[in-house]
């Protein structure tokens, strides 16, 4: 079995233009090879390209040859086996040969023995040293493999409801092969992937890593109410790149965030008429408070509500008020609302946000007390 071409290193008494001229063989002397490999590996990594430099030395007194050009073939075993072989120019007296055998290393114990003439073609005056003692070589059998793997950097342990946190990493190839690009880098917070919205960045891909090589990164999430279990994977998805070992792709840290507290709409009455002439156009005022140490209060809506039902917002009604918020904690927002007055006994009341934009700590007192106004027919 062959594996590959020989790697040949022809010293100059070994070159075809020194060949000596056919009067120079003489058939009554004969040649004596020898051969010594300079250096015997013990030990190789699956994969591997094992060399073995060897030196083949004509000690006798006739040409090493098997014909009148023809020279002679040394040859690698493996395991017992013929690996492959060289075929060498005839050698004279005193003349040497320099070359390597290359072999692919394949897990398990194997032995290695180089010989100068493979099939004794030739007839030496010592044919027992033309063969190198049996040697054994231990491959690895571990396959070459990329390992990621996250190294948290700077990542905080507490932080404020809304805030946008950033958490630096690095992913490092901790393995022993190139780890190919296209593999997916994640954030999860509670088990739960970050999307990359909201100014949020919870997933990138990652590029090829070398071993021992690395590459630091960031992600950003807007920080919500509570305590957290944060984490970061690497190769998220699929498991695109075989790893030696498969449980070390990810970094998990505790972070807990505070909450904002929570606002309390109260929606006050002001001036409100008992009173009115069907027709007539009624302004109602309203002043609505949110507690003191409640966060900033986004927009909202405020409805009027008659005998129970919502007041459309169309002329000449204007039966609720849109509230772009309140801009700081405590503070009140005012607001009219108008309506044209029908005839009869009727029940008016106002309810701050009536279509649940904001989150209250208490949603049950949105809504005013219900005021009683009697309209008269038109005078």
């Amino acid at each position: 079995m062959f594996n590959g071409p020989a790697v040949v290193t022809l010293g100059r008494a070994n070159s075809a233009a020194d060949i000596r001229p056919c009067s120079s063989f003489h058939p009554g002397r004969k040649p004596d090879l020898t051969i010594a490999v300079s250096k015997w590996p013990s030990e190789a990594p699956k994969d591997a390209i094992v060399t073995l430099p060897y030196t083949i030395s004509n000690v006798g007194t006739g040409w090493a040859y098997t014909g009148m050009k023809d020279g002679f073939w040394a040859g690698l075993y493996l395991d017992g086996e013929e690996w492959t072989r060289h075929d060498i120019l005839p050698l004279g007296p005193g003349q040497s040969y320099t070359a390597s055998f290359q072999w692919k290393a394949v897990c398990g114990i194997h032995t290695l023995q180089v010989e100068a003439d493979l099939w004794d073609t030739l007839t030496e005056l010592d044919e027992g040293n033309s063969t190198t003692p049996v040697h054994k070589v231990a491959v690895d059998c571990a396959q070459s493999l990329p390992d990621l793997v996250i190294t948290p950097l700077r990542w905080p342990t507490t932080s404020g409801e809304g805030s946008l946190v950033s958490l630096d990493y690095r992913v490092t190839n901790r393995g022993n092969a190139m780890a190919d690009g296209g593999y997916l880098n994640r954030f999860y917070v509670d088990g739960a992937p970050i999307p990359n919205v909201d100014g949020q960045s919870g997933s990138r891909d990652g590029g090829p890593l070398g071993p021992g090589e690395s590459a630091s990164h960031r992600f950003e999430w807007r920080a919500a109410c509570g305590a957290h279990g944060i984490t970061v994977k690497a190769d998220a998805l699929k498991n695109h790149v075989a790893e030696g070992d498969e449980s070390i792709n990810t970094a998990t840290h505790p972070m807990v965030v505070s909450c904002r507290q929570k606002p309390d709409l109260v929606i006050e009455l002001r001036s409100w008429p008992n009173a009115g002439t069907g027709g007539e156009e009624i302004r109602l005022s309203y002043l609505i408070r949110t507690g003191a140490a409640a966060s900033t209060v986004g927009k909202f809506r405020v409805q009027l509500y008659v005998d129970g039902q919502p007041l459309p917002n169309e002329w000449p009604d204007y039966g609720s008020v849109l509230h772009y918020g309140i801009p700081d904690s405590g503070d009140a927002s005012a607001g009219d609302l108008v309506w044209l007055a029908t005839r009869g006994r009727r029940q008016l009341s106002a309810q701050a946000d009536a279509e649940a934009q904001v989150e209250e700590t208490n949603e049950g007192n949105n809504t005013s007390p219900s005021h009683s106004i009697t309209v008269e027919c038109e005078q």
